[in-house]
């Protein structure tokens, strides 16, 4: 507790029976956040001890703001929040920091109020706040950092098959009435969930509690939390057999929550999935809500039709905004009450989803973040995009007319069709729809002025779509044309015409009279007094409809004695009154505009009723224009940039080639003061191993991460930072990132290497890139060497992916001679007498190995550590001369060409047999379940190991241990 001495403002009755109740609530974890509302007119929420002290400092950056409750030694801290803080606050809490909330709320009771859980959220079940998390999009603001965010959250049930892993999974969002299923068979890394996790982008998994498990499936549920963790997944625990249930028992269920147009029989054939969806839906409670009884869009969904990346190249390509920007960008929210979709600070972001979002819509934005999640593998479906975003770039006439006028105004068209199906829609969602449908008239004809060679893809993909729905909403039009007071809404005013309804035109009237009536009287009592002027009798309206009259203190000797008048109160600014017919007509006008109101909120609800039967049209609609939107974002990325964006030439995945001419990285290149180094690449089929050395900070990273940032860019459609681009399509990028690097802090152990590097060689096809930014940093250098050398030579030779390898282990640049598919690149430098200076220029060969010693001479470090830095080099590469591993060297200057030609011819079997024990070795390493042991376990299995590798007396492996030795000491 703080050493705050400030008291909250709350009676002692009240403290108690608050802090009696919060004493007695069922112990929380640490990521579960309890707020209690205060009502009133402002309302305020607290959050007490712990919670209090987190919020404080969290979102206020102090905790001045700090109260207490209590008396005595019963004192707890206490922080207050107001209704416009509590949003953002909430917002933040569960689509950013993904903590769960509890909300409760003060109820009267007979002898004393009490306290009682209201609301409940976690990120990925958010329905009861759902109005509060997305309300920005009622008036047009938002957090641009939650662009596209959704709040989706997904279940496993675990199965065999063949004795192969099956997971059954289901997803769902509920604010946006979406459900999938999918089952996969999956190795024992669980790459394929893992991709399934990124391309769905879910929030929080529900997974079987840890108890009477077998042996076998509490193994591989250990591994799933840790793939879930690794994706920033919320795991919540539920008991098995809540995942357990048949067709009959789940085949009622989903004929209640799907649309009309749902065929439901194809899901029966996945019954593993349709049982982790048993326990999505009661978490959910989807089933005690009747407004979601056939609203919910439910599909089957396969991960192999995507481009599959696992969290660390998702993470590695710097595709989304990182936690601190997301952070960032909530707190100014939180700071302004006006912040605007699409901000343009994002144009410098350090992320691809703010390069690319240009998008002016927020269903637009949502689409693109798909996209990203979801690269395809279709070279149609990919063709089709580049072409439409080309017809963008040609005609920038068309271009701007969709992005400054059809799209600029358009509103949320899903969310709002979702609350016209839930019943909650408001009349103002019912004439943004109608706005809607006026602007695709326009649209069409923006589309139909396109004289480009792509106006029969166009005709297709949207003019030919438009001209099917224009027609059937035409009715929806004119109904909304009779039912609502159009000319009202230029004044933000939305209200039934009073004339479409014979009672509600009664109503009208009367009201109308009524008013006429107060009117008249008051003109009435002002000119009554006749020594007063009248502009000195103030007429003025209160709360709700009630009337009445005020003159000042002085005046009030014209009132006083006169029974016709009612004094309401006395005050400095004067002295309230009224009249008996002024009472009558202002019951009268209350009662009447009750009645209005109640009516026309009934024809709201009917004309409500009546727009749920347009919803799949504008469902589609809004797939439409999201599409339009993202592509034409596209074409105006391509337009603005000042260096060329072009489209790429799309190869088939079998083709293997990717050339790439003048590359970019598309997010540096836009950083302020940065003048960026283009560069090319060459990869096919015989030359798919790419060995990248050069000092570190040279580019090496930059220059790997860029290529599977623009391959990715070519998967979604969008035009790409090149000159010149032919790629050949990829079914997955997989990526290894450094130890020592930013991207992966935390996880810098060799095991972590072990077991990302294991995945990749079980996921991996011909058809991948892979991703690698050092390996084999975490251990020895003989080691590292080692895991580094067998994990290049299975990739090039058995498995043939496309991959980039920035290293630090010169030595592995003599596998170019060795194997044919393997080409070394090199970033370059220029080395003067005091200084060296990057080029950031990628070219072939290999860098030059001691260049660290002369960087250490220019940083002016003692001449005798550079003397004996020098001699040590020296020692070293004459012992690799002795050493099978002059052999990875093939550029030793000690040595003549002949002379290392003549090694490489002698390689004896001995040197074989050596490299087959030490392949081995890593694969019985790599199969041992280290996590189930203890580290005395684990400890006694690898010494176990390395003997049993050391009773072979093979003198390549002893020579390989020794070296290891050495650079150790």
């Amino acid at each position: 507790m703080t050493n705050s001495t400030t008291k909250l403002v709350m009676n002692e009755t009240a403290q108690r029976i608050l802090l009696s109740f919060h004493s007695k609530l069922p112990k929380k974890t640490k990521d579960l956040i309890r707020f209690y509302e205060r009502g009133g007119e402002q309302p305020t929420y607290l959050c007490l001890g712990e919670d209090a002290t987190f919020i404080a400092e969290e979102y206020y950056g102090t905790l001045a703001t700090l109260k207490t409750i209590g008396k005595n030694n019963n004192l707890l801290d206490t922080v207050s929040v107001t209704q416009q803080k509590f949003e953002s606050v909430i917002r933040d809490l569960l689509l950013v920091k993904r903590y769960r909330i509890e909300l409760y709320t003060s109820i009267k009771g007979r002898i004393k109020n009490k306290w009682k859980l209201s609301k409940y959220a976690s990120p990925g079940n958010v329905r009861q706040f759902e109005d509060l998390l997305f309300n920005g999009e009622q008036n047009g603001e938002t957090d641009s950092s939650l662009m596209g965010v959704s709040p989706i959250v997904m279940s496993i049930k675990l199965g065999r098959v063949q004795d192969k892993r099956l997971l059954g999974i289901s997803f769902c969002d509920s604010t946006l009435h979406t459900i999938g299923i999918s089952e996969i068979v999956d190795n024992d890394q669980f790459s394929v969930l893992e991709s399934l996790c990124v391309q769905i982008g879910a929030k929080e998994c529900l997974i079987y509690d840890n108890k009477k498990l077998s042996q076998e499936m509490e193994y591989d549920l250990k591994k799933i939390n840790e793939i879930l963790l690794k994706c920033n997944i919320v795991i919540t625990e539920k008991p098995k057999k809540e995942f357990n249930t048949s067709v009959n028992d789940i085949e009622p269920d989903l004929k209640r929550l799907a649309t009309k147009k749902t065929n439901i029989l194809p899901l029966f054939d996945q019954i593993t999935a349709l049982g982790s969806l048993q326990c999505l839906i009661k978490y959910l409670l989807l089933l005690n809500d009747e407004t979601n009884f056939g609203t919910f869009r439910i599909t089957t969904f396969d991960p192999m039709c995507y481009m599959r990346l696992d969290a660390t190249a998702f993470e590695a390509l710097n595709l989304f905004p990182s936690k601190k920007e997301q952070f960032q960008s909530q707190k100014s929210l939180s700071n302004s009450s006006n912040i605007i979709f699409n901000n343009s600070s994002l144009l410098n972001s350090t992320n691809l989803l703010g390069l690319l979002n240009r998008c002016k819509t927020k269903m637009g934005s949502r689409k693109l973040v798909l996209w990203i999640k979801q690269p395809v593998i279709d070279k149609k479906e990919i063709d089709r995009r580049h072409s439409i975003v080309e017809a963008f770039v040609e005609d920038a006439g068309m271009r701007c007319l969709f992005r400054d006028t059809h799209l600029r105004t358009m509103p949320d068209i899903l969310r709002i069709t979702k609350r016209i199906q839930r019943g909650s829609a408001k009349l103002i969602d019912v004439v943004r729809l109608y706005d809607v449908s006026k602007e695709l008239v326009r649209m069409k004809e923006t589309l139909l002025s396109f004289e480009g060679e792509q106006l029969e893809l166009l005709n297709k993909a949207y003019i030919s779509i438009l001209d099917k729905f224009i027609t059937p909403l035409l009715k929806f039009q004119k109904m909304i044309e009779m039912v609502v007071d159009l000319e009202k809404t230029q004044d933000h005013q939305y209200l039934i015409n009073y004339q479409y309804e014979e009672e509600l035109e009664e109503l009208f009237y009367k009201r109308e009279q009524v008013a006429q009536d107060i009117k008249d009287h008051a003109k009435k009592i002002k000119n009554s007094f006749k020594s007063l002027a009248a502009d000195k009798v103030l007429f003025e309206k209160g709360k709700g409809t009630n009337y009445y009259f005020r003159i000042t203190k002085v005046n009030q000797k014209h009132i006083k004695g006169d029974r016709k008048f009612i004094v309401l109160e006395s005050r400095k600014n004067g002295v309230k009154f009224t009249t008996k017919k002024l009472t009558k007509l202002n019951q009268e006008s209350v009662e009447i505009e009750e009645k209005y109101e109640k009516k026309q909120q009934e024809v709201v609800a009917q004309v409500v009723r009546v727009c749920k039967s347009y919803s799949t049209i504008f469902d589609i609609v809004c797939e439409l224009i999201s599409e339009i939107d993202v592509l034409s974002s596209f074409a105006t990325i391509a337009s603005d940039s000042i260096l060329p964006y072009i489209r790429p030439t799309m190869l088939e995945m079998e083709k293997g080639t990717i050339i790439l001419k003048e590359s970019r990285h598309p997010c540096l290149e836009v950083q302020e003061d940065v003048n960026f180094i283009p560069n090319d690449l060459y990869a096919d089929n015989d030359s798919s191993f790419l060995i990248i050395t050069g000092p570190n900070c040279f580019g090496k990273s930059t220059y790997i991460k860029q290529i599977g940032m623009i391959i990715l860019m070519a998967q979604i459609g969008s035009f790409v930072p090149c000159t010149e681009a032919t790629i050949s399509i990829r079914d997955c990028i997989l990526a290894r990132v450094g130890a020592g690097d930013r991207q992966l802090q935390g996880v810098s152990t060799f095991m972590a290497e072990m077991l990302e590097a294991s995945s990749i060689l079980k996921t991996a096809t011909k058809n991948s890139l892979i991703i690698i930014d050092e390996l084999g940093r975490g251990t020895s250098t003989a080691d590292g060497f080692g895991l580094a050398w067998s994990i290049s030579e299975y990739i090039s030779t058995k498995i043939g992916s496309t991959t980039l390898f920035a290293t630090h282990f010169h030595e592995l640049t003599s596998l170019e001679s060795k194997i044919p598919s393997i080409k070394n690149l090199k970033v370059t430098s220029t080395i003067s007498e005091n200084t060296i200076t990057p080029l950031y220029k990628v070219e072939p060969g290999s860098s030059d190995q001691s260049l660290g010693i002369r960087v250490a001479e220019i940083a002016n470090f003692p001449n005798s550590v550079v003397d004996k830095a020098k001699k040590k080099h020296k020692e070293l590469q004459l012992k690799k001369k002795e050493s099978i591993l002059i052999d990875n060297v093939p550029d030793f200057k000690e040595f003549s060409e002949m002379e290392i030609e003549e090694k490489k011819n002698s390689e004896n079997e001995d040197t074989e047999t050596g490299k087959e024990l030490i392949l081995q070795f890593l694969e019985e390493f790599k199969t041992t379940q280290f996590d189930k042991l203890s580290p005395r376990e684990a400890f006694d299995v690898i010494i176990k190991l390395k003997t049993n590798l050391l009773k072979e007396k093979n003198t390549y492996v002893e020579k390989i241990l020794e070296d290891s030795e050495n650079m150790k000491n």
